[in-house]
């Protein structure tokens, strides 16, 4: 309990020591998570108003064709395949907004009528819902270049609906009458027959070269990938704002760690245990980490009301946020949090190298048969690191016939570029009996053997 307390002790005061570093990694840590939750709330607005608007796409076929103005199928054609296609239009009517399709063309074997002028065909689902019959009038509303077309037919029947489009159904040369222009590119086209679908659609793919057949399930993906495409620049956002806080945290740190080295060896002279150490480092960044979010968050709310844009701030957009300052710190912190842990009382005194790995070797790490002899005699081995041409590169400690105690680093030498150290280690008392730098061999007589002779 005491060291617990101590420890929070001595990291606020070392905080307060270093309150301008701390108090730009708070601005830093505020403003970017500020900039991350009130990304995502917009995108969450976004989102919510994408998804509000999204309904199945009112193509009012099952395929389209899409041709320049005045190209036309053949009747021939169309009457073999059952090619019965419109063009599309919107409008709003005495049952509300709905998709119009004006006939052009229905082959003789088609199982959908060919309305003919001031005829209205509704799919029975519409007429069920809007308690039309026949012989009732109804009235279409269209804008165009700038003007309303108010036209006025009559229900004249319902039509069986074949699938999930199913427009209204009146005469495109009706519509030419009154003043309307049905030109463009895209008509709808559909196969009553069963199975002929896929034969259409091909057979115009392969005698009109001008014309593109688009299908339903096109058009959704090509939606899809441009909604998700708006949406995946979040995840380009949050990553660049994870690498800008995790190098603003790593540089800040590592600053703080330098000015604070010789206080750490001093803290570690007196007992201060490298546990304790790594806690003294996470309670004080802890901190600034714990200032920086809330301070972030309450910027981002404040923002939220009086920002032009549409923002929905959500829990998950700030437990988002919460977790990514968490990554980013414990990412910026960890190799300053390593260095002040591991780091000797020498070497945080006289600002030697510290390595971020060190491996203490105390045996043979395979078998070697070529010890086998020694190893018969109870001889213990060191095998380092020797290169064919240049031998151990490290510094050796001990020569042959120096005594050597149990935990006695007897070799060393630094690896991956000095971020690490290899350390050879006596695992017993004795006297080592060969050196040899360039086989790489340390041979230890124990002690115990030694006495045995005696």
């Amino acid at each position: 309990m005491n060291s617990v307390l101590g420890v929070a002790v001595l990291s606020i005061r070392r905080w307060r020591e270093a309150w301008k570093a701390h108090a730009a990694v708070i601005v830093l840590t505020a403003a970017i998570i500020c900039a991350f939750v009130l990304f995502t709330g917009y995108l969450n607005a976004l989102g919510r108003d994408v998804s509000g608007r999204i309904r199945p796409v009112d193509l009012a076929a099952g395929m389209l064709m899409e041709a320049p103005p005045g190209t036309e199928l053949p009747a021939p054609f169309s009457n073999a395949y059952g090619a019965y296609y419109w063009r599309i239009m919107q409008a709003a009517t005495s049952a509300g907004v709905q998709v119009i399709a004006a006939v052009e063309h229905a082959p003789m074997a088609s199982i959908l009528p060919e309305p003919k002028a001031g005829e209205v065909w509704l799919p029975e689902t519409l007429g069920a819902e809007s308690g039309l019959e026949i012989g009732d009038a109804f009235h279409l509303s269209f804008h165009q270049g700038g003007r309303y077309y108010d036209l006025s037919g009559t229900v004249v029947g319902f039509y069986e609906a074949m699938d999930e489009y199913n427009p209204l159904l009146v005469s495109a040369d009706w519509l030419q009458e009154q003043g309307l222009a049905i030109g463009g590119r895209l008509r709808g086209l559909i196969s009553p027959r069963p199975g002929r679908e896929s034969l259409l659609a091909n057979e115009v793919r392969n005698s009109m070269r001008s014309a593109r057949i688009i299908e339903a399930s096109f058009v959704m993906v090509q939606a899809k990938q441009l909604v998700s495409g708006v949406f995946s620049s979040g995840i380009g956002a949050a990553i660049l704002l994870f690498i800008l806080l995790t190098l603003g945290m790593g540089t800040i740190s590592m600053l703080t760690f330098l000015d604070s080295k010789r206080e750490l060896s001093v803290l570690k002279s007196l007992g201060l245990r490298p546990v304790e150490v790594g806690t003294l480092y996470l309670a004080e960044n802890g901190l600034t980490a714990i200032l920086g979010s809330l301070l972030g968050i309450g910027a981002a709310l404040v923002l939220q009301g009086k920002s032009p844009l549409p923002i929905d701030i959500t829990t998950s957009g700030v437990t988002q946020g919460l977790f990514l300052t968490g990554s980013a710190f414990a990412l910026g912190l960890y190799p300053t949090w390593t260095l002040a842990r591991i780091g000797t009382v020498n070497e945080l005194m006289l600002d030697r190298p510290i390595p971020l790995v060190r491996r203490d070797i105390t045996g043979l790490t395979r078998r070697l048969p070529s010890l086998d002899d020694w190893l018969s005699r109870g001889y213990a081995c060191l095998k380092l690191q020797a290169d064919y041409d240049c031998g151990f590169q490290g510094i050796l400690f001990r020569q042959e016939q120096d005594k050597v105690k149990a935990g006695e680093i007897v070799a060393w030498e630094s690896v991956a570029w000095g971020l690490g150290e290899r350390r050879y280690v006596t695992p017993c008392d004795g006297q080592v009996v060969k050196c040899n730098r360039e086989q790489g061999l340390i041979v230890i007589k124990p002690k115990i053997m030694a006495s045995q002779e005696d």
